[in-house]
């Protein structure tokens, strides 16, 4: 007697030829367990049978189940054990439903998107909003511009009645422009106003309360990348009879609407004789302010630091550049960095 292992695939018939001297033998009779120590028997479907110096043991695809196998055998000719050996099982999938490619209607599978039924098999197209996610990039009149959150984050807008093309980008659910129009020549984005001439403010008469610059704001539009604000005061006063040695500190501010301050400079004016004209020099404003930056109203403000000097007469800020004269101009503006 000798041993011969083989295996079986789940649900697939299987005939197996083993050689083995069979002459003379009229009978054959094959038993199967599934312990090498347990009861052997005979199982429907696993027969064999005799051949010319050889035995083929036949297992139908019904009998090839995982109740059956993996198995212990055993081959009697004429009620003589010949041969013996293990039947090792291989199973195909360990789904409990049909093995291999198959169909289901929708009613089968559970939290199946059943609208996949009214899509077209072949080629077909989509709307923007079938399919989610999905950035856009359209352009058209600024009145025409979605509306916040109508496209994904990332979606791009050119506004093409602004300056020759101005694009604009969803950011955190908001559109905000990303960049200068076509036409434009600078990256100037708010802005410019200015006083021109010789016209001036008298922080003086102000005194130690911040106050607003009139006509001194502009409005920012929301912008993707980082924004400069920028002005340039030129101060100039005069001291009057107040006692030599006498100083007097003018402080400007760049603030947002609420009066939140962004950026802030001042000069030190000394009294040296008396009803002197002083040209004490510039104070220049800078606010960078990073992206993306929102939409909002920034303004200049201007105060003492402290009570003026008896007999003080004046501290004027004039527009940078000719002392306050006929040409002066200074502009306060907004450019995209």
């Amino acid at each position: 007697m000798f041993s011969y292992g083989f295996h079986v695939d789940e649900g697939v018939a299987k005939t197996e030829t083993i050689s083995l001297n069979t002459t003379g033998a009229t009978t054959a009779a094959i038993y199967l367990s599934k312990n090498s120590t347990g009861t052997f028997n005979t199982v429907a479907g696993v027969t064999v049978t005799i051949g010319s110096g050889l035995i083929t043991i036949d297992i139908t695809a019904a009998a090839a189940t995982l109740s059956n196998f993996p198995a212990y055998y055993y081959v009697e000719l004429d009620g003589v054990r010949r041969i013996e050996g293990v039947i090792r099982f291989t199973p195909l999938s360990t789904d409990t439903g049909t093995a291999g490619p198959h169909t289901h209607v929708e009613a089968d599978v559970t939290n199946l998107e059943t609208d996949l039924a009214a899509k077209a098999p072949t080629a077909h197209t989509h709307t923007n909003a079938d399919v989610t996610g999905l950035t856009t990039h359209e352009a058209g009149l600024l009145s025409a511009l979605p509306a916040n959150g109508a496209r994904p984050n990332g979606s791009t807008y050119l506004a093409t009645d602004q300056n020759g093309g101005t694009p604009y980008k969803m950011v955190a659910g908001s559109w905000v422009q990303s960049g200068a129009g076509t036409n434009v020549t600078s990256n100037i984005i708010a802005g410019p106003v200015q006083m021109t001439g010789a016209t001036s403010v008298d922080v003086k008469a102000i005194g130690a309360v911040a106050t607003d610059v009139p006509g001194m704001s502009i409005n920012v539009p929301a912008n993707a990348r980082g924004v400069l604000l920028r002005h340039k005061w030129e101060v100039q006063a005069n001291s009057g009879t107040a006692a030599a040695g006498s100083n007097l500190r003018v402080i400007a501010f760049i603030t947002d609407n609420a009066n939140v301050v962004v950026a802030s400079g001042g000069l030190t004016l000394v009294q040296v004789t008396a009803a002197a004209v002083i040209f004490q020099g510039q104070i220049v404003l800078e606010a960078y302010l990073p992206g993306p930056v929102a939409a909002g109203t920034y303004k200049l403000r201007v105060q003492l630091a402290s009570a003026a000097p008896a007999n003080w007469t004046s501290a004027l800020l004039f527009p940078g550049n000719g002392n306050g004269g006929a040409n002066s101009a200074d502009n306060f503006y907004a450019i995209s960095v």
